[in-house]
């Protein structure tokens, strides 16, 4: 099962994907994401699809996976139960400090959020009320 939440004309996409992976036997679902557009029903299709697979393993990727980690630190939080330590990658924490508008919005709609600590400092976690 792989899921692709990359856009199908990005420099990088593999424009057969989809009947590559197909043709291999894998399910291939693609939800193209916009990376200055991402949106709440990106997010909502994405966790139905999570939902419905639970149980099965699922790869999931986009060109540099910084659109899979907001989707993961949110999906982990609301709908798995993770903390907001589990559920941030290293990518997503990398990413971050550098991270535009719109994404910030897009993560900082999950429970809680990580505090941008000074680089020797442990991580911190922000609670958000609902």
């Amino acid at each position: 099962m792989i899921i692709n939440l990359a856009m199908p004309e990005q420099k990088q996409s593999i424009c057969t994907e989809g009947s590559l992976v197909t043709t291999l036997g894998t399910t291939f679902i693609h939800i193209p994401v916009p990376f200055n557009a991402p949106s709440e029903n990106h997010y909502r299709e994405f966790a139905g699809y999570m939902d419905a697979l639970k149980d099965r393993k699922v790869w999931v990727h986009c060109i540099i996976n910084a659109r899979v980690s907001a989707f993961f630190f949110r999906y982990l939080q609301e709908v798995r139960g993770f903390s907001a330590l589990k559920a941030a990658s290293p990518l997503l924490k990398t990413w971050m400090p550098e991270m535009d508008e719109v994404w910030k919005e897009f993560v900082n709609r999950a429970p809680q959020q990580l505090a941008q600590p000074a680089d020797d400092a442990p991580d911190i976690v922000l609670a958000r009320g609902r």
